[in-house]
């Protein structure tokens, strides 16, 4: 079609979304110019906006000359029962699974290869492999020699393409996976300063939106990636590696130190109870899932003295280990 404007030249955006319509991929070296080409008077500008598919799988022609080659000799066998077949029904049923061969989309109304058909399988081949990095299809655009090209390239570490995978995951396993693969790269961003904490609470707000997403930043962020893949991701083995690391390691973090050695004061009996329902408090305060008895202020302090003759039943804290 030809479009022609009374007035000013328009800007032109064209839209390709890989992962909902595979379809939308253009072709710099035709399809773009084809389209800037419909505006008969001319335009301002163009704006190719597009995601990318790095695990895009592109056939080499030898592969798709082999591909030709297998539709081409299942053709040649239905189209020979079919002649043989003596019954109309059978024909008839034959006839309709020649229809749906790949093959049909290759050959003319007289049965024969069209050329054209067959480039565009060689075609849709090349245009796919601008299509997995950025810098694949902005040399494309270039080598064309027909575009004065301003190039801007925005990575998110979690876009709108994550959450429909993250929704088209087959199952928790896969979730979890995908998501530690995005705390990698959100955390990963934030050391390089490519990114703000602002910015981190955004992206990890995005991916609790989805399921398994508030569970897997909680364990991410105590167990980091490498618990969690040593867990194989497994949400049973994953919670008993938290308590693992809550009992051996997080009680006894610097923070959680600091904070034990000024809630105790030494040299004063201190009723047992008291020390234990303090203590989990406290626990709470820094998520450690432990469960407290009366003997876990033993962890840390020493030279305790112990009140048992008269209630309330009391410690004397004489000493803190650390």
């Amino acid at each position: 079609m030809d479009i022609n404007l009374r007035r000013d030249k328009p800007d032109v955006i064209i839209l390709s979304n890989l992962n909902e319509a595979i379809y939308t991929m253009i072709d710099p070296y035709t399809e773009a110019i084809q389209i800037i080409g419909r505006f008969r008077k001319g335009i301002s500008t163009v704006t190719h906006i597009t995601n990318l598919k790095s695990d895009l799988v592109i056939r080499s022609h030898e592969d798709i000359k082999k591909r030709i080659d297998r539709f081409e000799k299942n053709y040649n066998s239905l189209k020979k029962e079919q002649d043989n077949e003596p019954d109309p029904i059978g024909k008839e049923a034959i006839f309709e699974d020649i229809q749906g061969l790949k093959f049909q989309e290759l050959i003319d109304e007289q049965g024969n290869i069209n050329p054209f058909s067959v480039d565009n399988l060689f075609n849709e081949e090349r245009v796919k492999g601008y299509y997995k990095s950025a810098g694949a299809l902005y040399n494309a655009y270039l080598e064309t020699n027909h575009f004065n090209i301003t190039f801007n390239e925005l990575t998110e570490c979690v876009g709108e393409d994550d959450l429909i995978k993250l929704d088209k995951a087959k199952n928790s396993i896969e979730r979890r996976k995908f998501i530690v693969e995005k705390l990698e790269k959100i955390n990963s961003d934030f050391e390089k300063q490519i990114i703000d904490s602002d910015t981190v609470e955004f992206y990890e707000n995005l991916l609790k939106k989805s399921s398994e997403g508030e569970y897997t930043i909680f364990a991410y962020k105590k167990i980091g990636e490498e618990g969690i893949k040593k867990a194989k991701y497994k949400k049973k083995e994953i919670d008993k590696a938290i308590k693992e690391y809550d009992s051996k390691v997080l009680r006894f973090s610097p923070e959680v130190i600091k904070d034990i050695k000024s809630e105790f004061k030494l040299d004063v009996y201190i009723p047992k109870e008291d020390i234990k329902q303090q203590l989990q408090l406290l626990f709470k305060e820094h998520s450690i899932d432990f469960k407290v008895t009366q003997d876990t202020i033993k962890d840390y302090y020493d030279q305790i003295s112990e009140q048992n003759s008269k209630k309330p039943y009391s410690f004397k804290l004489k000493h803190f280990k650390f």
